[in-house]
């Protein structure tokens, strides 16, 4: 700093205070630029510069607060990027931040580069799943040179290996992404450095409770992961995002695949992968209990939140034999979570898999799992496979003498006999069936006469078509259809 201020020194008096005379008479603004290696000398600088400088100000970036009074905090987010899922005229996807670097650079590597209709989209999925950083998307931009963008797009899952095109002048940790991660990741303490791995495991984000059941061990205890996590913060490493419910936090996909590899490397990746499992198929075990109540939407919507830290649990037991059973339990707690957010074909591959691999699983699981395939059948309007995933359901509940399965299997058969076959004597023999099982089971919800409306959808009918105006013991009886949850 005195050489930049161009300030002599002076024999016998401390360095700062030769920079805080220089500066007293003058309404000056410093810049600091990347503080973080040097964390505490920049704090104590800035912190002794204004208590004697008072017309001082001082701009300082750095990866994490200084800490010093006065200091106000401002984040520089990420490039903006399109929305992939509601991309709009071409002039719209230019005006993004991020794709506007991307085009710039990348015409520095071609010239004549631009973006057109035609790579439009490929061009908008690279800078969002580069999370809009800068330095990234230069590298990506830098590649266009020998390779298509829908090559670079494909090749974005092993981004440290393609984006190491960073110029020669630049500083070495900006000349290659895995440069710029090992640098960031080296300023780490190691307990900081041993939560951040451990969270690459989650897929989509996480709650504090699952941090703290999923990544403490005993070098890291739960109660230690909320003070190692809020500094991962403040570095900027985990971004935090707030509902009026509770705090939830994610990793940008460049940072959570670079905890990946270190995660790997560690030889902690199998007993993580194991613990997120069990915390994911505890929360799927509890939430389908609660599906049959009042607070059937909040379980639902907690569980659509976690859908890729629950397609990834699925994932994980689907690849090893010895795991297949669990994933039929994860699976299974699952079917009405598909059936009421519409997730139809998406349910249908997982329960029709994991009964594929659990021949030997207990009667009652594969038994819900054939059901959840009849239910999701039924709702796509395949009545055939509906119906035969149903009677083998209804064979195996009763090969159980599990009541509600019973009943609900057979409530279901009911309407396909009503809505498909136009049966109705057999829909309402089906659907007495279904109510004595109810009975016999004391199911009180089975009993209980409802509509069904899946968020996002019409409701489902609540009543077949069927009616009996003259039968023996029940004058003017007329069926009505129950649906259990």
């Amino acid at each position: 700093m005195v050489s930049a201020l161009d300030i002599p020194e002076q024999a016998g008096r401390p360095l700062i205070e030769t920079v805080a005379n220089y500066l007293q008479p003058k309404t000056s603004l410093l810049v600091l630029d990347n503080c973080e290696h040097l964390l505490q000398a920049c704090a104590d600088l800035v912190d002794t510069l204004l208590r004697l400088s008072t017309s001082v100000r001082i701009v300082a970036t750095s990866r994490e607060i200084l800490g010093v009074d006065g200091e106000l905090i401002y984040r520089v987010p990420p490039l903006s990027v399109p929305n992939l899922k509601r991309l709009s005229s071409l002039e719209a996807v230019s005006q993004f931040d991020a794709v506007r670097l991307f085009v710039e650079r990348a015409a520095f590597s071609r010239p004549g580069f631009e973006i057109t209709s035609d790579n439009a989209a490929v061009v908008s999925q690279v800078v969002d799943r580069l999370d809009g950083l800068p330095l990234a998307i230069e590298l990506a931009a830098a590649r266009v040179k020998s390779l298509p963008v829908e090559v670079i797009a494909e090749r974005l899952d092993d981004r440290f290996r393609l984006l190491t095109g960073g110029g020669r002048t630049a500083l070495p940790r900006h000349q290659t992404l895995r440069a710029t991660m090992d640098w960031s990741y080296g300023l780490l303490s190691e307990a900081e450095r041993a939560l951040l791995r451990r969270l690459s495991v989650f897929a989509g984000g996480w709650t504090l409770e699952a941090a703290e059941t999923v990544c403490s061990d005993s070098s890291t205890e739960s109660f230690a992961v909320l003070d190692v996590l809020t500094q991962l913060v403040d570095k900027s490493l985990v971004q935090m995002d707030t509902n009026k419910d509770e705090a939830r936090y994610r990793l940008l996909e460049t940072v959570r695949q670079y905890g990946w590899d270190r995660l790997t490397e560690s030889g902690e990746a199998v007993s993580l992968r194991r613990r997120h499992f069990n915390w994911y198929l505890g929360l799927a075990e509890q939430a389908h209990s609660k599906l049959r109540g009042p607070e059937q939407k909040r379980w639902v919507d907690r569980l659509e939140v976690e859908r890729d830290n629950l397609r990834a649990a699925l994932q994980w037991s689907a690849a090893e034999p010895e795991r297949a059973e669990s994933g039929l339990r994860l699976a299974v707690a699952l079917h009405w979570f598909w059936f009421m957010k519409n997730h139809i074909a998406e349910g249908q591959q997982w329960l029709g898999r994991f009964v594929a691999s659990n021949v030997s699983a207990p009667a009652t699981d594969r038994a819900t799992a054939l059901f959840g395939i009849g239910i999701l059948a039924r709702r796509q309007g395949d009545y055939k496979k509906a119906e035969t995933a149903l009677q083998e359901s209804l064979a195996l509940y009763r090969e159980s003498r599990h009541q509600f399965g019973i009943g609900q299997s057979l409530h279901h058969l009911a309407h396909i006999a009503d809505d498909h076959s136009a049966d109705s004597e057999k829909a309402v023999d089906l659907f007495e069936e279904s109510l004595a099982a109810f009975r016999e089971g004391a199911d009180k919800w089975g009993l209980k006469p409802r509509g069904v409306r899946s968020p996002g959808t019409s409701p489902v009918r609540s009543a077949p078509r069927v009616s009996r105006s003259s039968r023996p013991g029940n004058s003017g009886y007329r069926s009505r259809s129950f649906v259990p949850v």
